[in-house]
């Protein structure tokens, strides 16, 4: 994703997430961690980095750390201890922050069966790509006020849009751009469309749409139940993090 696109955040306004944390939030530092990266011209080393300042709580600081590679423009905070790896292509970059430890091999076997157990995916879909019918098919679950071209672009490729949410979601709408989603245990939603299988835990994320022409950004948090706490200070972060590139 070209870095100049990022300006256009600035007028987002993204708010932080409101699922219910109960500890004052402020400015702690959490661990650094590189994530290596493989696509389409090769594999890329992972970063080099130190602590990363993120606004959780102390109590969220001490279980977590920040997990960044070179093909995307920022990180994702994540449980302490995760492993992480990035893949891109011409339609955009995802970031994937999982238990066990990850490499390109795993995560493609993964990306044909779907994942099922706890994992957090950040996928960045490019509008001025291949990415754009993924941008349009989101647009068409949740973001009603870009549906016109949204159906233009599937209509190149002899798609419908889809009508609207999946039954099961729960939405919270921040802005014309911002949606927090819960895709609840065992149900088919935006969290499920696309790497993601349906388990018996519940997926926690946002999207945000971008740029112009649109892209998007989608983060999608599966936790354990004793971890499940953890979702909201990762999906603050993520937009904290964007609204920042958008100042720069």
């Amino acid at each position: 994703m070209a870095s100049q696109v990022w300006a256009a955040l600035l007028a987002l306004a993204i708010p932080l997430s409101t699922f219910g944390q109960t500890e004052r939030a402020s400015e702690n530092t959490i661990p650094f961690v590189g994530c290596k990266s493989d696509g389409q011209i090769g594999p890329v080393e992972a970063p080099m980095g130190t602590g990363k300042a993120v606004d959780v709580s102390a109590s969220d600081a001490r279980q977590l750390a920040y997990y960044k590679s070179d093909v995307l423009d920022f990180g994702v905070v994540g449980p302490v201890g995760w492993d992480c790896f990035a893949v891109y292509g011409s339609g955009g970059s995802a970031l994937f922050v999982v238990p066990e430890r990850v490499d390109s091999e795993h995560i493609l076997a993964a990306v044909q069966h779907g994942f099922e157990g706890p994992i957090i995916e950040v996928e960045v879909s490019d509008g001025d790509t291949s990415g754009r019918y993924t941008v349009a098919e989101v647009i068409g679950l949740v973001f009603p006020a870009y549906r016109k071209d949204a159906k233009g672009t599937m209509a190149d490729i002899d798609q419908t849009l889809p009508a609207g949410p999946y039954p099961a979601d729960q939405l919270s709408r921040k802005s014309k751009r911002v949606v927090e989603y819960v895709t609840p245990t065992g149900k088919e939603g935006l969290g499920t469309h696309s790497r993601l299988g349906k388990s018996h835990m519940p997926i926690h994320g946002v999207a945000i749409l971008f740029g112009e022409p649109l892209s998007l950004v989608q983060l999608s948090v599966r936790l354990s139940k004793d971890q499940e706490g953890l979702a909201a200070a990762i999906i603050s972060q993520v937009e904290r993090d964007l609204s920042a590139l958008g100042d720069k």
